[in-house]
């Protein structure tokens, strides 16, 4: 590999490792560079970034090894970068080659793999967030018992692939949208649902992408359809949307702490709270304030939490004086949430 200046980079050359801005994970290790991707180097104020030589791998291609996945699974978990996002979720090897595998199976479907694929070229924000949602999606599928795991997993993955019909200079732009841009970024619903269809996937994987930005007061998008019109997938989708946008960094906002978006969905979203409550769950990472139940049955208030440390918070028990943290060798852990469950009217 060899440092180059990016006003001496030419259509072509190969990225030799992964390139960020800010926080955010912007290209990747292996990307074969074009003229606006240049340009976009160029504006971010990158000055010099590291190129591969001739005789090394290249940017994956139409297919890809069982070891190619692995490695890519692996390299966007990373990519996701707060080690405190996934709380404990990812900790069990088990859960883990779970998640890898489902990952791989689903990719090794060509149309799959070509809508990622084009979905990391037009804007590798969307990209991440997407393989977010895949992950946070797949496990709470799982934990809720949904009869089509993988289908609601591809739903997850894909959820937000209308992206490719929504301008780049939309999608990356910094500060607030105005009524137009606004009004275009509202068509990528529908605009998923179209392109699924168009490429075969079944009706619930289109209607999860169509429907996941709808609520249940109504006031959601495209259709505004509410309560018992929105599929379940849809809801959960609708939930980890939220939660991924807020907690991954991008390169014109900072991430909100996990615990923090958590309390900002249940605060200000009209979504379905079984699966916020599910979420915490499988995270083990509440919001300041809940109420929750410990493993030994015990109820608690969540008095303090430290940024850096959401699986520990400091509890206040239930009809007492006591105050005592969550031990670090979780000896003692939040069983669940105790939260109001909504209905659909």
């Amino acid at each position: 590999m060899a440092e180059v200046l990016v006003r001496d980079l030419r259509p072509e050359d190969v990225l030799g490792e992964d390139v960020y801005k800010g926080n955010a994970l912007a290209l990747k290790r292996g990307k074969v560079l074009t003229k606006e991707w240049i340009d976009r180097l160029h504006r971010w104020g990158i000055e010099a970034v590291e190129i591969q030589h001739g005789n090394e791998p290249v940017e994956k291609g139409a297919q890809m090894s069982e070891q190619e996945l692995k490695r890519l699974f692996l390299e966007n978990v990373i990519g996701l970068g707060n080690e405190y996002r996934f709380g404990f979720a990812l900790n069990d090897q088990r859960r883990y080659e779970w998640l890898e595998n489902l990952f791989c199976s689903i990719m090794k479907e060509t149309k799959v793999k070509a809508l990622m694929d084009k979905l990391e070229d037009w804007d590798p924000y969307t990209y991440q967030h997407s393989f977010d949602v895949f992950i946070l999606g797949s496990l709470l599928a799982y934990e809720s018992d949904f009869p089509n795991l993988r289908e609601t997993a591809i739903g997850c993955l894909l959820h937000d692939v209308g992206k490719l019909k929504v301008p780049q200079e939309i999608l990356w732009k910094k500060g607030a949208l105005n009524g137009s841009e606004m009004a275009m970024v509202q068509t990528h619903p529908l605009a998923g649902y179209e392109l699924l269809k168009e490429f075969k996937f079944s009706e619930n994987i289109a209607v999860m992408a169509r429907d996941h930005h709808e609520r249940l007061n109504g006031r959601g998008y495209p259709y505004g359809i509410a309560g018992h019109e929105i599929s379940q997938q849809a809801r959960l989708i609708g939930v980890l949307d939220i939660y991924s946008a807020l907690s991954l960094d991008r390169p014109y906002r900072n991430a909100v702490c996990p615990h923090k978006a958590i309390r900002i969905i249940l605060q200000e979203e009209s979504v379905d709270v079984k699966y916020v409550a599910r979420l915490c769950e499988t995270l083990e990472i509440f919001p300041l304030g809940a109420t929750v139940e410990l493993t030994d049955r015990r109820t608690a208030t969540i008095i303090k939490i430290d940024d850096k440390l959401p699986t520990f918070p400091l509890l206040k028990e239930e009809g007492s004086a006591r105050v005592f943290y969550v031990p670090t060798n979780r000896t003692l852990r939040i069983r669940r949430m105790l939260i109001r469950q909504q209905t659909d009217e």
